[in-house]
């Protein structure tokens, strides 16, 4: 109640971070359905390492001196680097395994059911 007194605007605030909220978790929860135990757990980790990075690089977090603050930033960057580069090779993969008809394209289905095997 006090809050409304004094800010207004805030209250306007609280409800988008709700909407956004409610907005990521289902698209957090369609993308796990979507892939596979280690294409979700390398997706949190690579969450979780971009949200640390986006925190450091709008000086909301620092980097620790010395030697720590470089291996931490090799960390984030192969951690980035390593689900990007399982998310090409899984992409990869199943683009060849699509059967082709002679043009190329994916092979159509001649069951007439309106399914693709």
């Amino acid at each position: 109640r006090r809050v409304l007194e004094l800010s207004p605007s805030t209250m306007v605030w609280l409800c988008f971070s709700g909407i956004f909220a409610a907005g990521y978790n289902v698209l957090n929860y369609t993308v796990v359905q979507k892939l596979s135990a280690t294409q979700a757990a390398f997706a949190g980790n690579f969450n979780k390492a971009a949200s640390i990075a986006l925190s450091i690089f709008l000086g909301l977090e620092h980097l620790p001196s010395g030697a720590w603050g470089a291996l931490m930033v090799v960390a984030i960057a192969g951690n980035v680097g390593s689900f990007t580069r399982y998310s090409l090779l899984k992409s990869a993969e199943r683009r060849s395994s699509v059967p082709t008809g002679n043009s190329g394209k994916p092979a159509e289905n001649k069951t007439g059911s309106g399914c693709r095997l």
